[in-house]
């Protein structure tokens, strides 16, 4: 609890940091990883042994997720302006690339819950959508406050 503690002060010191230095080196994606990564780890509440292990093949699999969803991309047309040849084949590579994500999640849970347990594996999902509605609505806060 206190290595997590720590971790989180650390990783929370660091971004506060960078906010007050607006240092070009810190992009927004590394302040959002950074926030995620102590986000998580709070709220599954990892071991420092959990959390040593859990990180590299958790960002593993986004990696590999993020690869997978690059092949159909979003519509840049509307569909009355397609063939039908056209939206079937568009409509395939999502099939494809939802069935490969199926079975890359099916791939890592086996490994993540060797580290973390099942428990844990099962409310990652749910933590995930947590620290994206929180980042929701921090953004809708800060536009607010404009």
């Amino acid at each position: 609890m206190k290595y997590t503690l720590c971790l989180l002060i650390v990783l929370l010191g660091a971004i506060t940091n960078s906010y007050a230095q607006n240092d070009d080196k810190t992009t927004r994606a590394e302040r959002v990883e950074a926030l995620r990564v102590a986000f998580i780890t709070k709220e599954l509440d990892f071991s420092p042994a959990e959390s040593e292990k859990f990180w590299p093949l958790y960002n593993e699999f986004r990696k590999r997720s993020k690869e997978i969803m690059k092949g159909p991309k979003k519509l840049k047309t509307s569909l009355d302006n397609m063939s039908d040849e056209d939206i079937e084949i568009w409509m395939e590579a999502r099939f494809k690339a939802d069935e490969e994500k199926i079975a890359l999640q099916r791939e890592y849970i086996g490994k993540l819950k060797k580290i973390i347990g099942i428990r844990k594996v099962a409310r990652l999902k749910m933590v995930e959508q947590k620290f994206k509605r929180t980042l929701l609505e921090r953004a809708r806060e800060r536009k607010a406050n404009r």
